[in-house]
């Protein structure tokens, strides 16, 4: 029975870097489902302004003070997660960087 100083976790020799990899990859998966969602998000809201409030407000279906009270705040919804996955896409890209700088040596 021979016995190791150090954990087998630690015993390899690319064991930190392939730590690294595995969390970088975790990391990029997280990132991209994050920024799908969010995208598919927006387009379920753009579905529920196509055909719901344009549609209504064309056909005159609702009068305008019940579509307003039922769908007032949709498109202001809308505009604030647009621009908030932009944000978020740019502050993922910058992190990602910062994570090369950091860690990945070049």
């Amino acid at each position: 029975m021979s016995f190791s100083p150090h954990p087998p976790s630690l015993s390899g020799s690319n064991s930190v870097e392939e730590q690294r990899s595995r969390w970088e990859r975790k990391r990029s998966r997280a990132a991209k489902e994050l920024v799908q969602t969010e995208q598919h998000y927006c387009q379920q809201l753009e579905l529920v302004t196509t055909f719901f409030v344009e549609i209504l407000k064309a056909k005159g279906t609702l009068k305008e003070d019940i579509r307003e009270a039922i769908f007032s705040s949709i498109k202001s919804i809308l505009s604030i997660n647009r621009l908030g996955g932009k944000f978020l896409v740019f502050q993922l890209k910058l992190l990602s960087r910062c994570i090369q700088t950091k860690f990945i040596k070049p």
